[in-house]
Formats: structure tokens, sequence, C-alpha cells
């Protein structure tokens, strides 16, 4: 499988309610990194993106979007753009490694 095939195939979302990541270890990472550890650090990012595209912060900002005549685009923060910052993931070091 080449990169692109494979980088087509890491994202689901388009046709999916859920975004997130898949974790399978793609082939270039094969002898690089440990299935366990690479599945856990996928793991990490996508509870981020399940709180970020979360329907309750998407309801909450498109009333208050609404009700402000959409100027809050300019004033205030959406749950999402509070939500991608905090994406931290633990450091995959050489204690990881396969």
């Amino acid at each position: 499988m080449c990169a692109s095939e494979y980088r087509s195939k890491a994202w689901l979302g388009f046709s999916a309610d859920i975004h997130r990541f898949v974790s399978s270890l793609p082939p270039q990472l094969e002898n690089r990194i440990s299935p366990a550890a690479f599945a856990f650090f996928v793991q990490a990012i996508n509870i981020h993106l399940r709180d970020a595209y979360s329907v309750g912060g998407a309801i909450v900002d498109n009333v208050i979007a609404v009700a402000t005549l959409w100027t809050s685009l300019c004033w205030r923060t959406s749950h999402f753009e509070k939500v991608c910052p905090v994406v931290r993931v633990p450091r995959l070091g050489s204690a990881n490694c396969a």
C-alpha cells in the first residue's frame, strides 16, 4: 500500500458521524514503534476529537451565533477552537519502541 492510499484510509469522518483516526499501524512505522504504542497514541488524539466535534458544543455555539447576528464569531471562541489546542498526546519515547 502506498502512502497516499494509507493517508486516505487513515482518517474516518467524511462519511461517518464520528471523526477519528484509525489506530492501525501504517507500514512506514512497522519496525520503528510497537502497534500497542501507536494505538495508544492515536486513541489519545481521538478522545479530544470526539469532544471537539460534540453536538452540545455545536448547538451552544450556533444558538449564540444566531442570537448575536453572527457577530459572536468576531469576539467569542467556539467550542471546537477551545478544545483543539488542548490536544496533548503522550510522547513516544524509546521505551515504547519495538
